[in-house]
């Protein structure tokens, strides 16, 4: 289902930006956010939030919904999601040798259960809680991060 080939992929990380939509998760106390260790680079062995490519035609909180589904195993609403913000992400690698990525990023904040039940996808090797003020937190996602923590509990 719009599976792009990786030779198409690599051309459109060459040329352009992707269009990323993350989810960050937080406890019910706000205290904490879920991340999961990255297999894959650029962010490989480093906990980082849950997140995916959007695909053609698909709306934002239906891609939210169907990332958290793959890659956490957590099963969401459209009214579990509180839009967080945007944010342009750039690292100086990625999947393909010589090219960066680029992602302009759509992210919500959504508030679960810290007992809920976490089925990881091939892409994450373990998943933890890990306290929002955490210095340790890969630096590209702390502003995510404080602006999603903002707007989760001015929502709720």
């Amino acid at each position: 289902m719009n599976y792009i080939p990786d030779e198409s992929y690599k051309a459109l990380m060459e040329f352009g930006p992707i269009c990323a939509i993350d989810i960050i998760f937080f406890n019910k106390e706000k205290t904490k956010t879920l991340l999961g260790k990255r297999v894959n680079k650029p962010y490989k062995n480093i906990f980082y939030s849950f997140g995916g490519r959007l695909r053609k035609n698909e709306l934002l909180e239906d891609a939210a919904i169907r990332i958290a589904k793959n890659e956490t195993g957590i099963r969401l609403n459209e009214s579990d999601l509180i839009f967080a913000g945007v944010d342009n992400e750039i690292s100086d690698g990625s999947i393909f040798e010589k090219i960066n990525y680029h992602a302009v990023v759509i992210y919500f904040g959504c508030v679960i259960s810290s007992s809920t039940k976490i089925h990881l996808d091939a892409q994450h090797s373990t998943h933890k809680w890990i306290n929002v003020n955490d210095a340790n937190i890969h630096p590209s996602i702390q502003p995510r991060i404080a602006s999603a923590l903002k707007t989760v509990s001015i929502s709720l």
